[in-house]
């Protein structure tokens, strides 16, 4: 399975680029499945994301969107779908 993520900031400059493949042994899997994937693939990002705040409970702050579509961390995401990591932002 392979899943294409594109990162907005934050996520994009700790990575230092925007698009990001992830391939699993699976046919399909949760974004937890793909975000812990994404920590091997990428040593010491796990850690980054801790240092700048950016994890609640150990999963990012983040607007997550598969396909186009809003999504939850546990939805399932199939093979070749794009994904989008969003910073949520709130202001007054």
């Amino acid at each position: 399975m392979e899943v294409y993520l594109k990162l907005g900031p934050p996520f994009n400059k700790l990575l230092n680029q925007e698009r990001v493949r992830v391939n699993l042994s699976q046919n399909q899997a949760t974004f937890e499945e793909v975000l812990h994937k994404l920590y091997q693939d990428y040593p010491g990002l796990l850690e980054k994301m801790q240092e700048e705040g950016l994890l609640i409970k150990g999963k990012p702050r983040a607007i997550l969107v598969v396909n186009g579509k809003l999504a939850s961390f546990t939805d399932i995401i199939e093979d070749q779908s794009n994904i989008k990591l969003l910073t949520p932002l709130c202001g007054g």
